[in-house]
């Protein structure tokens, strides 16, 4: 896909390591082919239109973001462990997935990230066999190199000692959602 797109080119070139270019590009080829781009852009409906270069583009953001969290100050690419390079390629997947499949459509006649999460986990697995889970319920793991549940990751309310009744709007109970979305901002 990168020899299409003069942009994807462009970012991975603006890389300051070696190794994390090679890795990207390599990670790049693998998870936007023709075909899996073709497919992720005309099988799924989604809430607005999205070309195939925004989607890359997504996809490039969402990474240096990631890359940045992750690996502060460690060049991402320069893993050597089999786990480093397993968890690298993760969270390349987790970004491609809310990059490709992010606005996906959700309303009463479809359900296109269900449909979107069931071709990605066809197509490259990488996630745990769940019928009721998609790809979008799971984030890479750390500590295992895995995939895992964001339920794991949402801390239990403590409700806020001394907080006044009337002052019910201060108080935030984390969920799912809550903690996923911050993740990715």
């Amino acid at each position: 896909c990168s020899s299409d797109l003069p942009f994807l080119d462009s970012w991975i070139a603006k890389r300051e390591n070696d190794k994390e270019r090679s890795s990207l590009l390599a990670l790049f080829n693998k998870y936007t082919t023709a075909e899996v781009m073709y497919d992720v852009r005309t099988k799924f409906k989604r809430i607005i239109p999205i070309s195939v270069m925004n989607m890359i583009k997504s996809l490039c953001y969402i990474l240096e973001g990631i890359l940045d969290v992750h690996y502060p100050g460690k060049k991402a690419g320069a893993m050597e462990t089999p786990q480093e390079k397993a968890l690298f390629e993760l969270h390349f997947v987790h970004a491609a997935v809310w990059a490709f499949g992010g606005a996906c459509l959700v309303d009463k006649q479809r359900n296109s990230r269900k449909e979107f999460s069931d071709f990605w986990k066809a197509t490259f697995g990488l996630y745990p066999k769940s019928k009721e889970l998609t790809v979008f319920d799971y984030y890479p793991d750390p500590e295992t190199s895995e995939m895992i549940e964001w339920t794991n990751k949402v801390a239990p309310y403590e409700p806020v000692e001394g907080l006044d009744t009337k002052m019910i709007t201060k108080a935030f109970v984390p969920t799912v959602e809550t903690v996923r979305i911050m993740s990715l901002m």
